[in-house]
């Protein structure tokens, strides 16, 4: 492996030196300052029955709210693309003032498509990104090409990513990229929540491949052919695959992505890559109790215990006590930290993050900038019946990591949504070197929780693949690993460049707090494609890297 030093220093902020101990992170409100004050969909009426009705679109329409980060436009500042279920979504253009423009229609994004989960990526290796939106409700998808400064066309019937099944409405929750054979173009996984289907409707938990070089920006669907599909591991609903979330992550550090699928009733799967465009299950194998999570809904990669390994939290249901006996499996959340090659361990007690009450979207951010990943969880049910009145003013969580357990903190920082939070999303939308925080929400306008207040310093270092065209890694980083060692003989802080959660993509870069610290001993970024090693010494914080390719 050739070990190459090169970078390119962009400052993005300054903190002072105040140790994130002594001193006081808030976040604040600031969705309708910003201009952010779409309602995602009109008031839906639901007692839980669905008589007459497709129980999938039935349930699956309030289950929805997605989001997705990305610089659409390609000047350098983070935008936001967000769902709408019963009208047109909408493209929000950051001004870099704080405050976003409404460009839907002059992108060429208007108009309804019964919208739910979204992703942004760059899927024909030109420079700008591209979007994928799945539908609920709708008989396909959709793909919209950038053309360039943030102009889109719809393709995903042309380019094979509609999921097209005329004889059954598609129940779209979540979508992720991920380069899964590391020829440099990406790839798309897209979920499926389908509790009841005829026994010949095809699935539409999907793996597309990028055909590349030969069609670039097209797919073929390589499911069956790739040992990914869930319909054999369905206990509590054979033949029905009910999957929320997915996320391409390296877990056993051989290189190649694998691939988890975050799954309702029992379902949730991580399938290992073998490398050659196959993939086998890892269930039987990954320890006792993993995975136990009952209703997966959401997941959260980090290195949580800081041993060097990637962990992973999975968001589900945790019932109250005036909910006891409502039938559904209602243990909680799953947190499960990696021991050994393939093995995990599950820690959800110890760890003190079980109870979260109706879990969906969460992401592990370092609030306050000790060189631990924190969590962040938004939740809610929207049920008018005796099962869902607990859920109904769910309070959101948010968990300090102490570095052997966490503690429940959302009040102490001001994230005390109590709405029905569902996507939610990181990104330093003001520029200032924090993340802060995007919910979209059901049947509601949304909310933005700024970060503010000092807590420790901060190193961003996003990662610029020279692209598939050029033998390369994908433009936008995705599946990098970035190590960061705050003082020699550490051990390294660890992300890998994605971002995919429950119906939404936060910021594809690696977000690092470092405590006291105006230096670092070194920042390392692995590219996958290439196997090549960027490593950079004696690094200053309060800063962003743009580390590129050789």
């Amino acid at each position: 492996m050739r070990l190459v030093v090169a970078w390119l220093v962009v400052l993005v902020g300054c903190s002072d030196s105040t140790s994130p101990e002594s001193s006081a992170v808030r976040f604040e409100e600031v969705a309708a300052e910003a201009g952010l004050t779409y309602v995602q969909s009109p008031p839906i009426a639901f007692d839980g029955s669905c008589e007459g009705m497709d129980p999938g679109i039935c349930i699956g329409r309030i289950l929805t709210g997605g989001a997705t980060v990305g610089d659409a436009d390609g000047d350098g500042l983070p935008d936001l693309f967000v769902t709408e279920l019963d009208g047109p979504d909408h493209l929000y253009r950051n001004r870099g003032d704080g405050t976003f423009e409404d460009v839907t229609d002059a992108a060429g994004l208007g108009g309804r498509t019964r919208s739910n989960g979204a992703a942004f990526g760059d899927i024909d290796d030109d420079g700008d990104l591209d979007l994928v939106v799945l539908t609920l409700g709708d008989i396909r998808h959709r793909l919209y090409v950038n053309a360039g400064e943030g102009t889109f066309a719809e393709e995903a019937l042309a380019r094979g990513a509609s999921v097209s099944r005329p004889e059954l409405p598609l129940v779209g929750m979540s979508a992720c990229f991920g380069d899964v054979d590391r020829d440099g173009w990406i790839d798309l996984h897209v979920n499926e929540w389908r509790p009841a289907a005829p026994n010949d409707a095809p699935d539409g938990t999907r793996l597309l491949r990028n055909r590349g070089e030969s069609a670039p920006g097209h797919f073929e669907d390589v499911t069956e052919s790739a040992g990914v599909s869930m319909e054999p591991f369905a206990p509590s609903f054979p033949g029905r695959v009910m999957a929320f979330t997915s996320s391409f992550t390296d877990f056993d550090e051989d290189g190649w992505p694998d691939l988890t699928i975050v799954a309702d009733f029992e379902q949730t799967r991580l399938f290992w890559n073998r490398g050659d465009g196959t993939f086998e299950s890892g269930n039987e194998t990954l320890g006792a109790g993993v995975p136990s999570d009952e209703n997966g809904m959401g997941i959260a990669v980090a290195d949580f215990d800081r041993d060097g390994r990637l962990d992973w939290f999975v968001s589900s249901l945790s019932a109250a006590s005036e909910c006891d006996g409502c039938g559904w499996h209602d243990s909680g959340n799953r947190l499960y930290l990696a021991t050994a090659n393939r093995a995990f361990e599950e820690v959800t007690d110890a760890w003190g993050v079980r109870e979260g009450g109706w879990g969906w979207g969460t992401f592990p951010f370092d609030y306050d900038h000790d060189g631990d990943p924190d969590l962040v969880m938004t939740n809610g049910y929207r049920i008018q019946d005796d099962r869902g009145a607990a859920f109904l003013n769910d309070p959101m969580r948010a968990w300090r990591n102490d570095g052997d357990r966490m503690s429940e903190i959302s009040s102490r920082l001001g994230l005390t949504d109590t709405g029905q939070g569902r996507a939610l999303v990181a990104f330093d939308y003001d520029g200032d070197g924090d993340q802060d925080l995007f919910i979209a929400r059901h049947q509601d306008t949304p909310l933005l929780y700024r970060r503010d207040g000092v807590g420790g310093h901060y190193l961003r270092v996003r990662v610029e693949g020279r692209g598939a065209r050029e033998g390369g890694t994908n433009r936008r980083g995705l599946g990098a690993r970035v190590e960061l060692v705050a003082e020699s003989g550490d051990v390294p802080q660890k992300q890998q460049i994605g971002g995919c959660g429950f119906l939404g993509h936060s910021e594809s870069v690696a977000h690092f707090g470092v405590g006291d610290s105006a230096r670092v001993a070194a920042v390392r970024v692995i590219f996958p494609v290439t196997g090549q090693t960027v490593e950079l010494t004696d690094v200053p914080t309060d800063q962003e890297l743009v580390v590129t390719e050789p």
